[in-house]
């Protein structure tokens, strides 16, 4: 149930596999003095290089999104980048249900809820900040529809690959307060209604041991 994180990834990164100091590479470069320097400083003192490499991102995308702020959004050219990004998702959940099976394990796929805000919500307590959504050329009202076609992928994958399913995103009804704290963080209670959820989707599987 990652669809949001990988939306989030996909969006600042661009990719799973990126030069990004909280993602590592899947192919290492050469090795140059830099970075053995850096090697040593992230062993030595590996959270406060973190927070200062963060930092510095931080800053960075301030000003990048203070020179953006004039480039006009949601042009043909976002529908390409999200086609490009929903094969890429679509192409990690392959890998994921083939690799779970290489080892015997078998594996189920789930969708992720996203709940609308009510009307008397704060902007500013989206869980992704409308700045940072700017920034990659979306908005709040288009994110839903990102989502919702992250979550087909999931269960097209699913059907395709003979995979388990438990599509929480329509099992029932979600709302803000009862069951989720912001738009995709369960409650204690709205966790209690997950669980019932998985474990009623997977009891026959697990009786079975198929």
């Amino acid at each position: 149930m990652h669809a949001t994180n990988d939306i989030g990834v996909l969006t600042s990164q661009g990719g799973y596999w990126t030069d990004n100091a909280d993602h590592r590479l899947l192919v290492e470069k050469d090795a140059t003095i830099g970075d053995g320097i850096r090697t040593i400083v992230n062993r030595l003192v590996p959270y406060s290089s973190r927070l200062f490499r963060r930092a510095i991102a931080t800053a960075t995308n301030l000003v990048s999104g203070a020179r953006a702020k004039d480039d006009t959004a949601a042009t043909d050219d976002d529908k390409a980048i999200w086609k490009r990004h929903g094969e890429t998702f679509e192409s990690a959940l392959r890998s994921f249900v083939s690799s779970a099976r290489s080892w015997k394990v078998k594996p189920v796929l789930m969708t992720q809820i996203r709940v609308e805000k009510a009307a008397d919500k704060k902007a500013d307590q989206h869980f992704i900040a409308p700045d940072d959504l700017a920034r990659a050329g979306l908005d709040v009202e288009r994110f839903g529809h990102i989502h919702d076609y992250f979550n087909a992928i999931i269960r097209r994958v699913a059907a395709s690959e003979n995979a388990i399913l438990i599509d929480l995103a329509t099992a029932r009804e979600w709302t803000f307060g009862r069951d989720v704290y912001d738009p995709i963080h369960f409650t204690d209670e709205g966790s209690k209604a997950v669980a019932s959820i998985v474990a009623k989707a997977l009891k026959e599987h697990v009786a079975t041991g198929q």
